[in-house]
């Protein structure tokens, strides 16, 4: 068996790892559900105040995907699939 090569994490790794983490202190339960710290008996903030703080964390990492150099092919599927699940996500978010 081969060793799978590693790669560095680029920019756009990094902010879309502190993305997660952002989102994990926000909604305690999606945090348990990918293995991150969280409190069992926490719900997330869904008053709209709550929701524009997920909102704005979508909106910097749409704007950090649109204008970080892509340092591989990887980091333009990582930026486009951010642009478009979290684009439809705040457009979603924005009708309400």
């Amino acid at each position: 068996m081969t060793d799978a090569p590693t790669r560095t994490l680029s920019s756009l790794d990094e902010r879309a790892d502190a993305y997660i983490h952002a989102i994990a202190r926000l909604n305690p339960i999606a945090a348990m559900d990918w293995g991150l710290p969280g409190d069992p008996g926490a719900l997330p903030d869904y008053s709209p105040e709550g929701q524009q703080a997920f909102d704005d964390l979508d909106r910097t990492l749409i704007a950090d995907a649109r204008t970080l150099e892509p340092r591989d092919e990887a980091d333009r599927v990582t930026a486009s699939a951010i642009t478009e699940s979290l684009g439809a996500e705040l457009a979603l978010s924005e009708a309400n």
